[in-house]
């Protein structure tokens, strides 16, 4: 329990801490054994539990998240990339990422469902706003603006008596 807790305390101060500050996060082993067990070089978050080895977007969003506590922008750019460019048709400004990718019926690899998950679409949209803030990049925090805009119109209904849920 103390280990799993120095983890996290280690994880947040690097997410929302020492990025900002210019200084280096020490060394994550979950992270760095995340990372070699389950992202491919191209950015791919792969689930070793399903045969098929299906792609999901919460996975991509958790890929995201443990890079940016990492601090490890190079793998951040690679796992946005891939999901851009595999989840969302190459475009996440235009639509929200698919949930799931792997091996199609004709053999063939692509999305395999094409429903967004809300859970996924908010983390990554978390993600980018605080890759935005933290690394300075303006391009992440106004990728951030625009998916949460796209999940408030796409993912949310007026109720009512409740307002939008």
């Amino acid at each position: 329990m103390k280990r799993r807790a120095l983890m996290l305390w280690t994880a947040a101060w690097c997410a929302l801490g020492a990025p900002a500050a210019g200084a280096a996060c020490p060394p994550w082993p979950a992270w760095e054994s995340f990372r070699a067990h389950f992202v491919s070089e191209g950015g791919r978050v792969i689930d070793p539990a399903e045969a098929a080895q299906y792609t999901t977007s919460e996975g991509q969003s958790y890929g995201l998240f443990f890079a940016l506590a990492g601090n490890d922008r190079a793998s951040f750019e690679r796992i946005l990339r891939w999901t851009e460019d595999n989840l969302a048709g190459g475009d996440l400004t235009a639509r929200l990422p698919a949930w799931q990718w792997g091996r199609r019926a004709d053999a063939s690899w692509g999305v395999t469902d094409a429903n967004a998950a809300s859970d996924a679409d908010l983390w990554i949209a978390y993600a980018l706003a605080e890759a935005g803030r933290l690394w300075q990049a303006p391009q992440y925090s106004a990728l951030a603006q625009l998916l949460a805009e796209r999940i408030v119109r796409e993912e949310t209904a007026q109720v009512a008596g409740l307002g939008r849920v």
